[in-house]
């Protein structure tokens, strides 16, 4: 054996730490064991956020249910693959993605909370049916829409629109928008009305509500400020309620508090 002896330099030291901060493979080798589970065990994503929290990657559309991948297999050096199911239970997409290809500092991947709460509830014997949770959430989705419906303000008529829409005072707080989920997870609250004279407005806001039924209703011109959740302030006028869904009171949420 030579009895040559290295010692790390400032500069070896340097690359040893930007290898383990940036080299995949380096990342991978020292977070391997989070990545092994069983072949065919049902794992969810989570994304690392700036505040040090964990978020679930979800489906887009009205559910927003949680992506699930099955570890499908492994290969001859243990590395595994998984495999993202379809959230309706009708098998895999064609998306499969080795493990070793996540990056351990941003991604992470967790056996399913569905999952464990079927094997430590169940009697062993029952299949897991990683669609079920979709299929419940789409149930309670359903019902929660066919009640917010209950609520609706009859604005079907240019009457019933003036008088709802003038009625706003600041202060107020609505639930309306376009679709149920702006309606449900947005309340608006008017923070500003505005109110101008006919001849005070433009000729483009004349041309816009000229011959239409509101306008022998109205005295006045208004545009009322709603701002959101979100932040962001909302201008509406009287030409805008007809596109609106509004509720007469705080709607039924459309997921259960405690989904992921």
């Amino acid at each position: 054996m030579s009895k040559l002896e290295y010692i790390k330099t400032a500069e070896d030291i340097k690359r040893e730490k930007r290898d383990l901060r940036d080299n995949q493979t380096v990342k991978f080798v020292k977070f391997q064991e989070a990545f092994k589970f069983n072949v065919g065990d049902i794992v969810i994503m989570q994304y690392k956020w700036s505040d040090g929290s964990w978020k679930t990657k979800k489906t887009f559309g009205a559910t927003e249910v949680p992506v699930k991948f099955m570890y499908v297999f492994e290969n001859e050096v243990g590395i595994g693959y998984i495999k993202q199911l379809k959230v309706n239970g009708t098998g895999f997409t064609t998306l499969t993605t080795c493990v070793a290809d996540i990056d351990p500092t941003t991604t992470r991947l967790i056996l399913d909370p569905d999952l464990v709460d079927h094997l430590l509830l169940s009697d062993g014997d029952e299949e897991f049916d990683y669609s079920r949770a979709h299929s419940e959430r789409m149930a309670f989705r359903k019902e929660a829409v066919e009640k917010n419906k209950k609520l609706l303000l009859d604005l079907s008529t240019p009457e019933a629109r003036v008088k709802w829409f003038y009625s706003l005072k600041k202060g107020d707080v609505i639930w309306a928008g376009l679709d149920w989920d702006s309606i449900v997870n947005d309340p608006q609250e008017v923070v500003d009305i505005k109110d101008f004279n006919i001849q005070q407005i433009s000729d483009a806001a004349i041309k816009t509500i000229k011959g239409t039924q509101e306008a022998r209703l109205i005295q006045v011109y208004r545009h009322v400020i709603l701002k959101g959740k979100s932040g962001w302030h909302r201008e509406y006028n009287i030409m805008d309620v007809p596109t609106l869904k509004v509720l007469r009171s705080k709607p039924w949420p459309l997921k259960e508090s405690n989904s992921l």
